[in-house]
């Protein structure tokens, strides 16, 4: 039934010798939407299997409450879409899917809309396949409300192409913002790594003080940062220790004290604990074993 109604797939469980599934096609004209309650699985879509058969479609997942959260490794990235949310996939290039709790359900609907329907760049859904995409405001909302309120029995035939026309409007909507503001968040990214990086030593660096001098909203600066999975205080940290660590490892006639204040650490013994839990071990690893406060034997005094 998926082979028939999104594309040709391999399918396995560990549920396959009690498998249950519940799932219903509703046609709106060249597309599809279908409720599905079933079993666990796992759903790759290989290159050879492309190869055979594509219908050219996009498909989209919005996932109810109660569902097991689901798994999608596409274009070398592996996502995680929770209950509720929504992501997307290409027929026309592979993917695999799978469930992360084996003993929940899936719980959703599936739509299949031809890819001609939408209005996207050349390259297509590029990095947003299989990305959990937003779906409290704006386009995922409204197709989220879409999907989940349309009933069939409200409609004729006649209704379909109108309805499938609405549906990839909004998903060419959303991809399009999404891809927009993944474009300005790492041009975002860009221009503040570059400003941690040249002001290491700056006392002042911060959050607060990276998002001015790049001339955004603090919270813009965290959802830049959140799309490369960190945060600014995150990435300002692991900068100072690196340079600290290299500083420790090449210049003997400086303490673990100035190296610490150098870098912004409110102290040696802060320093310390910040570095251990960051490498596994303390900084007098990285120094031939000097104290805190003390230089390097034979440095200058």
């Amino acid at each position: 039934m998926v082979n028939s109604t999104m594309a040709p797939m391999e399918i396995e469980s560990e549920h396959a010798g009690n498998f249950h599934s519940r799932m219903r096609v509703i046609a709106l004209g060249s597309g599809s939407l279908w409720p599905v309650t079933q079993a666990a699985a796992r759903y790759d879509r290989p290159r050879r299997l492309i190869r055979v058969s594509d219908p050219g479609l996009i498909h989209l997942t919005v996932l109810r409450p109660g569902s097991s959260p689901l798994a999608v490794d596409a274009d070398g990235q592996r996502h995680i879409t929770s209950p509720g949310g929504i992501y997307l996939l290409d027929s026309s290039r592979p993917y695999t899917v799978h469930s992360t709790q084996p003993d929940m359900p899936v719980i959703g609907y599936g739509a299949e809309i031809p890819g001609h329907l939408l209005d996207l760049p050349p390259a297509g859904l590029g990095h947003l396949a299989g990305a959990p995409l937003e779906t409290t405001a704006g386009f995922g909302a409204l197709i989220k409300t879409f999907v989940t309120r349309l009933d069939p029995a409200s409609h004729h035939a006649s209704d379909g192409p109108h309805l499938i026309n609405t549906l990839a409007a909004l998903i060419s909507g959303l991809a399009r913002r999404q891809l927009t503001d993944h474009s300005h968040h790492d041009r975002l990214w860009q221009a503040a790594t570059t400003h941690i990086d040249a002001h290491l030593e700056d006392p002042a660096l911060a959050p607060a003080t990276v998002a001015a001098a790049v001339y955004v909203s603090l919270r813009q600066l965290q959802r830049a940062f959140a799309d490369h999975g960190t945060t600014i205080a995150a990435y300002i940290r692991h900068q100072r220790l690196d340079h600290a660590r290299r500083c420790l490892r090449t210049t003997r006639d400086t303490s673990i004290a100035a190296v610490a204040a150098r870098y912004g650490f409110a102290s040696a013994a802060h320093f310390s604990r910040t570095y251990k839990a960051a490498y596994g071990h303390p900084p007098t690893a990285d120094t031939g074993g000097r104290r805190a406060g003390t230089p390097a034997p034979g440095a200058p005094d």
